[in-house]
């Protein structure tokens, strides 16, 4: 392994909102890369040299989720970092450290104006326009769709941490934690 090298890192949002009789709704969109079938992704961006993760967060979530030019606002201090994962880059090409970190912001600490119109980044990545769904539907078709483990872990973590805080989002979720306990645990190491 090359330990040799740049930190670079992803900052990625779970944003929740609450729902009736106990649900979650967890805002996110389709990905497409291009010649690839789209996946269901959180939104979030890779890092610029220099920027914190709560930096790239910030600009990420704006660009890829606010209508362009609409207000937006984040209160980083109600955010909560909800999973972590680093590895160590074998290429030679890139050599380093990446991390990929995941924050739990509740709806009520964001302020935007939903983006309506699908995005092409300038990689040729197309992202559809942000959609609420409801978690456990969102963990099944990420999983179905083999989007990248760790957005589906940001999701289970995200609920396991509110329904620690919400009875009735415990008892509407506790089947679903339960049923991915394994994958939680196993995707942790």
């Amino acid at each position: 392994m090359n330990t040799k090298g740049q930190l670079s890192f992803f900052a990625g949002a779970v944003v929740l909102k609450l729902m009736e009789g106990g649900m979650l709704g967890v805002l996110a969109f389709s990905y497409a890369e291009p010649g690839k079938k789209p996946q269901m992704r959180l939104p979030g961006g890779g890092s610029v040299e220099g920027e914190r993760p709560e930096q790239t967060l910030f600009t990420e979530f704006r660009d890829e989720v606010t209508e362009k030019g609409s207000l937006f606002s984040l209160d980083i201090s109600k955010t909560q970092e909800i999973y972590r994962v680093t590895k160590i880059s074998d290429s030679s090409e890139r050599p380093g450290t990446h991390m990929k970190v995941f924050f739990l912001i509740p709806k009520v600490a964001v302020n935007f104006k939903r983006r309506r119109e699908k995005r092409i980044e300038p990689d040729g990545v197309e992202l559809s326009p942000p959609s609420w769904f409801e978690a456990e539907a969102l963990v099944k078709q990420m999983l179905a769709e083999r989007t990248p483990y760790h957005h589906v872990m940001a999701v289970l973590l995200s609920v396991k941490e509110a329904a620690k805080h919400l009875p009735e989002v415990a008892k509407q979720y506790c089947r679903t934690l339960a049923d991915h306990e394994k994958f939680i645990q196993t995707s942790r190491k």
